[in-house]
């Protein structure tokens, strides 16, 4: 599925797994079987035990990655979620539903809750795009009957609240997006153009070796610039 040539053989390979990980994800106590040998699928779930996401990549005919994700409901029910990351460049006010959602390779969920309202924060990866990679913040709600949205305005920054937030920069460089439990606080690398005339053109963005956060504050994620990112000694 990850290396086999030529391209359809991938593909093959692909439709058999995620047929098969569907007929053991329904199979009876399977909720609760670790998949510790999916060496190269990620496997998250919140601290509340609610729901487990598997999470992974396959590389399509120009050698990028597609983006697959199936979530398992602690009651049995399985969501298939389909990537919506390439039909449009950026969608951070935009609320996805009924199976749609922001592909990338996640790597963290935070469970989060105000006023009996619950949302869990995910961060994630998204390297589809020759010209500049992504990093994403993206917020998920799950109503009383299941339903999961991605998306919530609850990320305030100085130009007001998104959904999510899209970080682009230059595909040779590394961008830093971690969660830092100690503070309640998502920290990463600040993004800038090396020149004023590349404003906007975030192909060439890349750290400035500045760090930003967004805090956690009375049921949001409020934004700091120029934090001090160091570790406590």
């Amino acid at each position: 599925m990850l290396s086999r040539e030529p391209y359809f053989k991938r593909k093959m390979a692909s439709e058999r797994f995620q047929y098969l990980l569907e007929k053991s994800l329904r199979r009876e106590g399977s909720f609760y079987y670790s998949w510790d040998s999916l060496k190269t699928v990620a496997v998250l779930a919140p601290s509340d035990g609610k729901f487990r996401m598997f999470n992974w990549e396959m590389n399509n005919e120009d050698g990028l990655p597609q983006y697959y994700a199936r979530v398992q409901m602690a009651d049995g029910t399985l969501i298939a979620l389909n990537d919506i990351s390439g039909s449009q460049s950026r969608s951070e006010r935009q609320i996805l539903e009924k199976g749609k959602w922001w592909g990338a390779h996640y790597y963290k969920i935070v469970r989060k809750e105000y006023r009996k309202k619950v949302h869990y924060l995910l961060l994630g990866a998204n390297f589809s795009d020759p010209a500049r990679r992504k990093k994403v913040i993206d917020i998920l709600v799950i109503s009383k009957q299941g339903e999961m949205k991605f998306g919530q305005p609850l990320l305030e920054n100085d130009k007001g609240t998104v959904n999510r937030v899209i970080f682009e920069y230059r595909p040779d460089v590394s961008m830093s997006l971690r969660f830092d439990e100690s503070k309640d606080r998502v920290i990463f690398d600040h993004l800038s153009a090396p020149d004023p005339s590349l404003t906007g053109q975030t192909q060439y963005y890349a750290p400035d070796l500045s760090y930003d956060a967004y805090y956690w504050k009375k049921g949001r994620w409020r934004l700091r610039e120029n934090i001090d990112a160091r570790n406590k000694k």
